[in-house]
């Protein structure tokens, strides 16, 4: 759908910078009006419509537009070839065709637009090569935007002669080849892409020469060579520097921690060596530092001396350790780093030891994936943050799974003895047998072994956000308010719908299901406050005889619900 305001009259006034219509425009237009299938917003040539959703290819009688400064019509469904005929918009300054379905190649008519200043093409569709021609005759070009297309063959060379360039973003294309020396003679150079392609060869030292650049990625190629020893003193204003996914050697320069603007420090997936420099902890801006898949120093005799230093990294979000050269004990110190860290990957390495007891002091954490490691042990009671409630059968935890935008609750069962066992194989069998919408929706389960061959057995659950009835009803606050107390209505409504709820179980479901332990704490309630049944452990399902009357499939467990316990009838 369009989202960028484009409406004839608005466009008229802003970019043709004339007093009237020609004859000559006019007519362009309805010619471009008449190859839209879209073209409703035109109907009253007026400025009445913000918004357009325009459909269909470009008319090439737009090239008649000889006084357009400014072309916009980006995050439309326009399709087919860009006309070659806006090759003689001379005075165009600005051309956003972007977040379309154009095809086709590149025209190399465009590089007769003499004024261009930015060219905005990206997400389409194009393919072929890039016309050398660009960068020969379009000296004013300040802004190249070609990403997330198909475009092939070499970075055309000539791109070295547009002094003026600042914006170069070539990523997610087909590019080969290597990457041209003579870009480094473009002294305003800021922002460079040319990530996941299919580049070869080093990277020139003449772009080292780039002192205004601020963001710089060429990870997801084929690159190779090592990061000069004193990059600090060249990158000064850089604060994204990006080379994963490539087959880059040596050491991390301990001089990268004279880049204070750094924000995101991406190296996985090279064949970096040595240890991890423990100067890191000077950049204090770091936002995302990731390490994993190289061939790093980091065991018990060395290497985890830089987690020490990242606790002075205020503004860290972002951690990633990954890749067999990570080993040995998880140390302590990695519960110091910054309270604003919010996601923590510690996965496919020899990491061993047990999650420290003081990581719930990591209280911004949202995802911690610790995933097919050495690591093993319970996990602390202390991350208080993200644990939601523990029983006798286990603990359920808030997260947010790798594939997952949302919150969700993980259920982990105590598997120390067999009965737990079978509160999973219970729930597990109730729970895909019913349907409803006040009983609570399972997303998944998971049932396992560790590293050390120890069943793990686990249950994905939608996320409750308003916790449970029983803190509602007795609530721990000492003075009642309205942001801890049911109104009236809100109980009868939780009351109808967990009585909704049951009758399904006991009347509907196929086979029936008796739930055995209904009480405050196994409803949970939703963002709306409507309550949902949970906790189907030791529920009893009721399975049809042969003779036609009903029989218990579980009846060997004998008396079910919570020893002791009476829900209380308020």
């Amino acid at each position: 759908m369009g989202v960028i305001a484009m409406s004839l009259l608005c466009s008229l006034l802003a970019v043709l910078m004339i007093a009237v219509v020609s004859a000559s425009d006019e007519a362009a237009l309805l010619a471009f009006k008449a190859q839209l299938s879209n073209g409703g917003s035109l109907a009253s040539w007026n400025s009445s419509t913000n918004f357009c959703s325009w459909e269909g290819a470009l008319s090439p009688a737009l090239g008649n537009l000889t006084f357009l400064r400014k072309l916009d019509l980006s995050y439309n469904w326009l399709h087919g070839e860009i006309p070659a005929s806006l090759g003689r918009l001379r005075r165009l300054q600005r051309l956003y065709l972007y977040d379309n379905s154009f095809s086709g190649t590149l025209p190399v008519n465009l590089s007769s637009c003499i004024s261009m200043t930015t060219m905005g093409l990206h997400d389409n569709k194009l393919g072929g090569c890039i016309p050398a021609e660009l960068g020969e005759k379009l000296v004013s070009l300040a802004a190249l935007w070609l990403s997330n297309n198909s475009f092939t063959g070499p970075i055309p060379a000539s791109l070295g002669n547009l002094s003026y360039l600042q914006d170069l973003q070539l990523n997610n294309n087909h590019l080969v080849g290597s990457i041209p020396a003579g870009l480094g003679s473009i002294r305003r150079m800021q922002r460079f892409s040319l990530f996941n392609n299919n580049l070869a060869g080093t990277i020139p030292p003449s772009l080292y020469n780039w002192s205004s650049i601020e963001s710089f990625d060429v990870g997801k190629n084929m690159l190779y060579g090592s990061i000069p020893d004193d990059i600090g003193n060249k990158f000064l204003k850089m604060s994204g520097f990006g080379l994963g996914g490539n087959q880059f050697t040596g050491t991390i320069p301990s001089s990268i921690s004279n880049l204070s603007s750094l924000t995101i420090l991406g190296l996985s997936g090279n064949k970096f060596s040595g240890s991890v420099p423990t100067t890191l902890g000077r950049l204090g801006a770091l936002q995302s530092l990731s390490l994993s898949d190289n061939k790093l120093e980091v065991n018990d005799n060395k290497g985890w001396e830089f987690i020490t230093s990242l606790a002075n990294c205020s503004q860290l979000q972002n951690l990633v350790l990954g890749g067999y050269s990570f080993g040995g004990q998880l140390p302590a110190s990695i519960t110091n780093l910054s309270t604003t860290l919010q996601q923590l990957t510690i996965a496919d390495n020899r990491v061993s030891g047990s999650i420290p007891i003081d990581i719930g002091n990591l209280v911004g954490l949202n995802r911690l994936q610790i995933t097919n490691t050495f690591i093993s042990g319970e996990i602390p009671n202390s991350i208080d943050e993200n644990l939601l409630g523990r029983g006798s059968y286990g603990a359920v935890f808030k997260c947010i799974l790798a594939n997952e935008e949302r919150t969700l609750a993980v259920k982990v069962f105590n598997l120390g003895q067999s009965r737990y066992s079978k509160s999973f194989e219970a729930e597990c069998e109730a729970m895909r047998r019913i349907r409803h919408r006040y009983l609570i929706k399972i997303i998944t389960s998971c049932s396992s072994v560790n590293h050390q061959g120890q069943e793990f057995k686990a249950m994905v659950f939608e996320f409750m956000p308003n916790g449970n009835l029983d803190g509602w009803i007795h609530p721990k606050y000492q003075e009642p308010s309205a942001n801890n107390t049911l109104s009236l209505v809100q109980r009868l409504e939780i009351a109808v719908n967990i009585l909704d709820a049951v009758e399904y179980l006991h009347n509907y479901c196929q086979p029936l299901v008796i739930h055995c332990d209904l009480k405050p704490s196994n409803i949970l309630l939703a963002d709306d406050m409507s309550a949902r049944v949970g906790d189907f452990g030791i529920s009893r399902i009721i399975q049809e005889n042969t003779s036609g009357g009903m029989q218990n499939s579980y009846s060997s467990m004998g008396i079910r619900g919570s020893i002791g316990y009476v829900a209380p009838g308020d």
